[in-house]
């Protein structure tokens, strides 16, 4: 699960409604991406800044370390998501396929027979 995934699911709530261009585009997602992302960095930056910007007191690095660590930690899981799920969807392309021809071989011969059963 990406960034991406997580915005358009929690936006899918009905209190959101979603505008069509006409070539059946989705802009309101789009935009709503962008502005969580852009404000979640913005967060990260300022958090990162305060907690060991110059001339901080310990107590107020304190306060906001915290912040800073969940924001970071947040966007590398959500950055580690979106590449797992990359090279999961890599890796699982070939497995499936080879599966799905092992059950078109199975169906096959499955016809073949009822066919020869029914010839004799």
């Amino acid at each position: 699960m990406d960034q991406r995934d997580f915005i358009l699911g929690v936006s899918s709530s009905p209190g959101f409604q979603e505008q069509q261009l006409p070539g059946g585009l989705a802009f309101f997602n789009d935009i709503l991406v962008i502005v969580v992302v852009a404000t979640l960095t913005f967060l990260i930056w300022l958090a990162l800044r305060e907690t060991f910007g110059a001339q901080r007191r310990l107590t107020e690095r304190l306060i906001t370390l915290p912040l800073y660590l969940f924001l970071a930690v947040w966007s590398i899981g959500f950055g580690y998501g979106f590449w797992w799920s990359l090279i999961a969807g890599e890796e699982a392309t070939p497995t499936s396929l080879t599966g799905l021809q092992e059950d078109a071989r199975d169906a096959a011969s499955a016809i073949d027979a009822r066919l020869a059963a029914v010839q004799v």
